[in-house]
């Protein structure tokens, strides 16, 4: 790695940017950003903030020992973070409907939803 590129990871870093947005923006595997990043300890200051608070509403989470470290607070803080950063990775074609949807996980998913899958395979409104 060239040392213009060292001073311009380490200058986006300190302005907050994430891993991938970096080897984005410069064109470089995001393991070579992210491991120039660890062995200068670059960390993101935002995130080191967060560490040990709800990333939802910040409330301060007491560290426990013998497990892994908690993200939020409760349920409610958890539902609305998922809510307001998660982005279906996955698009399909509903064989029920014919119609494209949108999903998560499980990327073999034929149907849009459950009343799909059941009419389908099960012909008519199976909820009438």
């Amino acid at each position: 790695m060239r040392e213009v590129q060292k001073q311009k990871i380490t200058e986006l870093r300190g302005l907050g940017r994430s891993y991938a947005d970096i080897a984005r923006t410069m064109n470089i595997p995001e393991g070579t950003v992210k491991s120039f990043c660890w062995r200068n300890k670059l960390t993101n200051k935002k995130y080191e903030a967060k560490k040990n608070g709800c990333h939802q509403c910040g409330l301060y989470l007491e560290p426990r020992t013998g497990v892994p470290p908690r993200k939020f607070c409760c349920d409610k803080c958890r539902f609305a973070w998922w809510s307001k950063h998660r982005v279906p990775n996955n698009n399909g074609i509903c064989a029920g409907c014919g119609k494209q949807f949108y999903f998560y996980g499980n990327i073999q998913r034929k149907y849009c939803s459950p009343l799909c899958c059941t009419n389908h395979r099960f012909g008519g409104d199976a909820y009438d």
